[in-house]
């Protein structure tokens, strides 16, 4: 009878293991069976089965355990080994060209200095400076060989000025309802600085006496550096930023102010601004147009740039003004295409274009101080054809009695006087010069426009017939 029991019970308790048990099943859920099973084999012991039966059986789950960490050890260094003996798919990269590389890299520029602006485009503090080399010996010698300047006192002025940091210029809103509050908090926050007297008070701000209704602010040989760093205009910097942002203010340089007042806007005109980002000289447009007493005139701005990245900027800009007098569009200024109100009108034309054209930019120094180093002589020879194709495309589209000011920010004039003598040259019926001095403030310095040049050559070889040459006359 014992024997039967015994026999019975080895019988009962003969175990066969579950798919769980398997190399596949989950490590943790074989150890818990493994001791599961090793409780119940103590449970039997205690419950009167023989410790024989239960001492075997216990033997073999403990070499089932054994086995099983061995096995899960070599299925997991086999995985190791296979993941590493595997051969990684050969990608074939396509070699990169010269132009496309040099793209790729310039994208790189411009983005690293994106990244190094906030939002009101001014350089982070805290950001390391490279020192810049301010001297381009191909600058010096191409516009000290055009005999521009009267004298050598002239040009050391002129060259030493464009080592100069660019100082803070301003226009206050003049269409917005508080203009009078912002001119009024502008005065008693120079009256401060003046009466500060770590303050020479010549670099207190002062009005641009030829810009209409001295809307327009100037600091004196106070650049963006020392305007955020020192103490003294911290809170006058705080004001600009805050103000810029409520589009009270807008930032733009003295020069750039130019243009726009010379085109003697009403609020009925049509105004073409051809290469308008990123936006300036289209808000001080937009001002023009509301000038008068009722504010909703019948005129309207469209504002074009070949580039979408800017056209952006310029859409981003004039939200600030909150006109409804302008249209955005994304063309090339050289092909802008006809426009019609209705299929039975003619073809809109303009009352006033702005031409403010892409150039070398050498102008720009001050600010732009990668022009330093990339500047080169020739780069106005290459602008000359695109600046000429815009001006001609803007006489096409100007209404008769209309008024078109072409400007750059270059002072080559291959770029300036050689495009508009060359576009009027062949549009001489159609088109011609205005004298504008009486339309000019007397605070305003300028000179007349020159009626000939020089066009450089630099050359190539060491033979002194290849040098650099100057020439005076079209056919040689």
């Amino acid at each position: 009878g014992q024997f039967e029991e015994q026999k019975t019970h080895e019988m009962s308790t003969s175990y066969d293991p579950p798919a769980q048990m398997t190399s596949q099943a989950p490590s943790d859920g074989i150890d818990r069976l493994l001791n599961k099973m090793e409780k119940e084999m103590t449970s039997g012991r205690e419950g009167g089965i023989p410790s024989d039966s239960i001492d075997g059986m216990m033997a073999q789950i403990s070499k089932m355990s054994t086995d099983i960490v061995a096995g899960r050890k070599e299925i997991l260094a086999n995985a190791d080994k296979a993941e590493k003996s595997e051969e990684k798919p050969v990608v074939e990269k396509k070699k990169e060209s010269q132009k496309q590389r040099r793209n790729r890299l310039r994208e790189q520029k411009k983005q690293k200095q994106r990244d190094n602006r906030n939002e009101h485009g001014w350089v982070k503090d805290g950001e390391p400076r490279r020192e810049v080399i301010k001297h381009n010996q191909q600058f010096f010698t191409y516009y000290k060989g055009l005999g521009l300047f009267k004298d050598e006192k002239e040009w050391d002025q002129f060259y030493s000025t464009l080592k100069e940091p660019l100082d803070i210029c301003f226009r206050v809103n003049s269409i917005d309802r508080h203009a009078k509050q912002t001119l009024q908090t502008i005065q008693n926050k120079i009256d401060q600085i003046v009466a500060d007297s770590e303050v020479p008070n010549d670099k207190a701000p002062e009005p641009v006496k030829w810009y209409p209704n001295q809307m327009a602010y100037c600091f004196n040989d106070v650049g963006r550096m020392e305007m955020r760093k020192s103490p003294v205009f911290k809170d006058f910097h705080q004001f600009l930023v805050q103000e810029t942002e409520n589009g009270r203010i807008f930032r733009q340089e003295k020069v750039s102010m130019i243009p726009v007042t010379l085109l003697k806007i009403e609020q009925q005109h049509c105004v073409l601004d051809m290469c308008a980002a990123p936006g300036s000289k289209t808000i001080q447009i937009l001002e023009y147009l509301h000038a008068g007493k009722n504010m909703m005139n019948q005129g309207f701005v469209m504002a074009n740039d070949t580039d979408m990245k800017r056209a952006y900027m310029l859409t981003h800009q004039a939200r600030r003004l909150n006109s409804p007098s302008l249209i955005i569009v994304n063309n090339d200024a050289r092909f802008l295409p006809n426009l019609r109100i209705d299929k039975n009108q003619k073809n809109l034309k303009f009352d006033r274009i702005l031409c403010d054209v892409p150039c070398s930019g050498d102008g720009t120094f001050r600010k732009n101080l990668g022009l330093w180093k990339s500047f080169h002589s020739h780069m106005g020879h290459g602008n000359h054809a695109l600046q000429l194709d815009i001006l001609e495309r803007g006489f096409k589209l100007l209404k008769k009695g209309g008024r078109i000011v072409y400007s750059t920010c270059t002072f080559n004039p291959i770029e300036d006087e050689a495009v508009v003598a060359a576009a009027v040259a062949r549009h001489r019926k159609q088109i011609k010069i205005l004298d504008v001095s009486s339309e000019v403030s007397e605070h305003l310095k300028y000179r007349p426009g020159l009626t000939s040049w020089k066009v450089y050559h630099k050359g190539k070889g060491s033979r002194e017939e290849n040098g650099p040459r100057w020439f005076t006359k079209f056919e040689d």
